[in-house]
């Protein structure tokens, strides 16, 4: 089987557009930490706020103190900063920049992703609450493992809708998408 001599081109023009504009946004991303962290105090704490809401509207007498969360009389939970959700936005967010797709879809996705992945992260952070409440044994395994699990499968999900929705990738107008492969006989 063989490829075209143009579709190869592009393929490796698009693989190499991915890595060059993931690469910067990483670089960027560690000349800007300092800079971006700054926003962690606030989304840390409505992180927190909008964890307490869930934990109430389930029946809970739920309240803060500052960024823990109290639960039934019980400190169960403190919503610090690497708890906040900004990594998981800025992971998926480059990802979406660097990979194929207009502006204007990238426009909305990524702010709607976002959206997404801070619900989900407030269901989390109320569950470890309830967790906490109800069985702390698990809670680290929890806190840990599971939470990465869900939450990097729900970007993999993500990520899978822009590929074959918006990208152009699967719809046949993104480079990627035009492989032609050609059997031949050559003996």
């Amino acid at each position: 089987m063989r490829m075209s001599t143009g579709v190869k081109r592009e393929q490796i023009q698009a693989v190499t557009r991915f890595v060059v504009i993931f690469s910067a946004l990483v670089i960027g991303w560690q000349i800007l930490n300092p800079f971006i962290h700054r926003l962690d105090p606030w989304l840390t704490l409505q992180s927190a706020k909008g964890s307490n809401v869930l934990i109430n509207l389930l029946g809970y007498k739920a309240f803060l103190k500052g960024t823990i969360v109290n639960v039934n009389g019980l400190d169960v939970v403190f919503v610090d900063h690497p708890c906040n959700g900004l990594v998981l936005f800025a992971q998926f967010a480059g990802l979406i920049i660097a990979l194929p797709g207009s502006a204007a879809k990238k426009v909305w996705f990524i702010p709607v992703g976002i959206m997404i992945i801070h619900v989900l992260n407030l269901v989390r952070i109320s569950a470890l609450a309830l967790n906490a409440v109800y069985d702390y044994r698990s809670l680290s395994f929890n806190h840990h493992y599971l939470f990465n699990i869900i939450a990097y499968s729900l970007i993999f999900v993500l990520w899978s809708v822009w590929l074959n929705r918006y990208s152009g990738i699967m719809q046949g107008t993104g480079a990627l998408s035009r492989v032609h492969l050609s059997t031949t006989t050559d003996l």
